[in-house]
């Protein structure tokens, strides 16, 4: 995990606003190996979808893990 959070700190610095929330999330709620279709989509969502996740699309075909970062984050994005 540790890993792919700093290869994706390198590769999509500048084109996710949410690294940081994404970082977080990762570190306390899933802390196992990253699911191929997520790396595969992350960079979609990152630069897909508005910082305030205003526009995600639930019905959409993303990853469950991102599904579950949307689900996680919202509150916290809603609230800054």
């Amino acid at each position: 995990l540790e890993t792919a959070i700093e290869m994706w700190r390198l590769v999509l610095a500048g084109r996710f606003e949410l690294i940081d929330l994404w970082v977080e999330f990762l570190s306390k709620e899933h802390r196992h190996a990253i699911p191929r279709d997520t790396w595969l989509l992350l960079l979609d969502f990152a630069t897909s979808v508005k910082g305030d996740l205003s526009d995600f699309d639930e019905d959409g075909a993303w990853p469950v893990l991102i599904d579950d970062f949307v689900t996680w984050a919202k509150p916290k994005v809603a609230s800054e």
